[in-house]
């Protein structure tokens, strides 16, 4: 049986497939989406992936079936998820809705102000007595399909005099409940003390909106009299366990794959360690793209590993999982060009704020974290800032943008040797035992050494393993720039070049 496979850095079990001597037919032990695997004469299985396309060869002399198979993380991008909402920190979510204002028509809705701004959602007073029905509201609107079921808060009141009614939020599921108060209309009180505060309804509601009304005629407000919030973050119906101010990506990766990769067993992934601010999607997105997009902050491995368990790691480039000697027969080692050197000591992140909506902009100044100070780095040893700049595509909170940057940080200051490992037969792992090749996956690492057992280098990191059942020969890629493990990050290194060789 001809027989290849492989694994890679952001999906584990990859692409592979075999040649079987059959006749053409329907096989009942073969069909699309069946799980081909690889299994040892011990029975374990090293490698498995889901049939993506059958070939039928025939000739006079001979019937095959070619089986190629491609990753089970295929399985999420098989169905879009839902619009969806975790937690959205985004205060431009919030409107003035026209279809309220015009269910509101008998009242005086033009006296109060209402303001979405980049800062805060804002509700003003004007210097004269208002008519006792006056009232501004403003609203959101949870993503289609999806529901709220509380808004983290925090604001105050500013000479708001007497006769106006205290602060709150409404929960409604259709708009015109919102005015009438019936139906699915809940309405929790709020406290404006400049305090994080969460008002929580007792079912999730589509729409939630804040208003301030007045409620008596003839009192007249002082200069400057307003309300604001500075928070207005809603949370879904997910039940997923907030962190305070925010969740992590390791519990929004497994609620969603429970939801929309069902196949993948995500019950056991590593929980990540930063907080998520802002989660929200508004269209359709598969699981895998919004995996990408939640992963930006950890800089982990996303793999599907035999069983198909997914998981979610960290790229240990520290310690040694596998050894090979410039000596040993069948290895080959063939390098793209010389080892990296560590090249800046900082990175400068611009970015739109989530909480603000404005454009900020944090450097090494500003964060420490941001700045690398080892002596190693020869920007430093000479007393140069040289600071790479990066700008994230998306908004994000200022915890979020400084996390993103130390992970673009320590990606240029790795010491990097792309190139390619050819191995035939066997490996040693790090105490000399040996192993069959095939066993190398994406997020190890091997030390090449020379001829006498010195290391010539780091640990380089496996990004890309391809077997050839065949010739024995496993064929690995190390330290290449990966084209999904983060698109951002390998963009930076290239532009980064791009500007040094002009």
């Amino acid at each position: 049986m001809d027989m290849k496979f492989g694994h890679k850095i952001m999906e584990g079990c990859a692409q592979g497939g075999c040649v079987l001597a059959r006749k053409p037919g329907d096989w009942p032990d073969l069909g699309l989406y069946d799980t081909l695997r690889y299994v040892t004469l011990a029975g374990e299985v090293v490698w498995e992936a889901r049939v993506a396309q059958l070939a039928h060869d025939v000739d006079a002399e001979r019937h095959r079936i070619g089986v190629q198979a491609g990753s089970w993380m295929s399985h999420a991008r098989d169905r879009p998820m839902s619009p969806f909402l975790y937690r959205d920190a985004d205060l431009t979510h919030w409107q003035a809705l026209e279809e309220l204002r015009k269910l509101r028509s008998t009242f005086d809705t033009q006296a109060i102000g209402a303001n979405v701004g980049p800062d805060a959602l804002t509700f003003t007073l004007p210097s004269s007595a208002v008519d006792g029905s006056a009232i501004a509201e403003l609203v959101y609107i949870a993503p289609p399909g999806a529901k709220a079921v509380s808004v983290e808060y925090k604001g105050a009141n500013v000479n708001i005099p007497g006769g106006y009614e205290a602060a709150r939020f409404d929960f409604a599921d259709v708009v015109a409940d919102l005015t009438t108060g019936t139906g699915t209309f809940e309405r929790e009180s709020a406290t404006l003390d400049s305090t994080d505060r969460t008002a929580t309804a007792s079912v999730a509601r589509a729409f939630i909106a804040t208003a301030l009304c007045a409620n008596t005629t003839g009192t007249t407000p002082s200069d400057g009299a307003k309300r604001y919030l500075t928070k207005a973050a809603t949370i879904g119906d997910h039940g997923l366990t907030n962190q305070g101010d925010g969740f992590l990506a390791s519990d929004m990766i497994a609620h969603s794959a429970a939801l929309y990769a069902p196949l993948l067993d995500a019950s056991n992934l590593t929980p990540s360690t930063h907080i998520v601010e802002h989660a929200v999607e508004f269209g359709l997105i598969d699981p895998y793209d919004f995996w990408l997009r939640l992963n930006k902050y950890e800089g982990r491995n996303l793999a599907v590993r035999p069983g198909r368990i997914l998981t979610f790691e960290d790229f240990d480039t520290e310690t040694v999982v596998w050894r090979v000697r410039l000596d040993e027969k069948g290895v080959r080692v063939r390098y793209a060009g010389p080892a990296t050197e560590r090249v800046v000591n900082g990175v400068i992140v611009s970015y739109q704020n989530v909480s603000t909506g404005r454009s900020t902009i944090i450097t090494p100044d500003d964060e420490p974290r941001l700045a690398d100070d080892d002596p190693a780095i020869p920007a430093n040893r000479h007393g140069i800032d040289d600071w790479e700049p990066i700008q994230l595509p998306d908004p994000d909170s200022e915890e979020g943008a400084i996390r993103y940057g130390e992970l673009v940080l320590a990606r240029l200051n790795r010491r990097r040797r792309p190139g390619k490992i050819t191995i035939r037969g066997h490996v040693r792992d790090y105490a000399g035992n040996w192993h069959q090749a095939f066993k190398i996956k994406d997020g190890d690492t091997i030390l090449v050494e020379d001829e006498e057992g010195n290391p010539t280098g780091v640990p380089l990191l496996v990004h890309e393993m391809q077997y050839d059942g065949n010739t024995k020969i496993a064929t690995v890629t190390v330290d290449g720039e990966s084209q999904d493990a983060d698109a951002l990050l390998d963009q930076v290194i290239t532009e980064r070049r791009t500007r040094r060789v002009r």
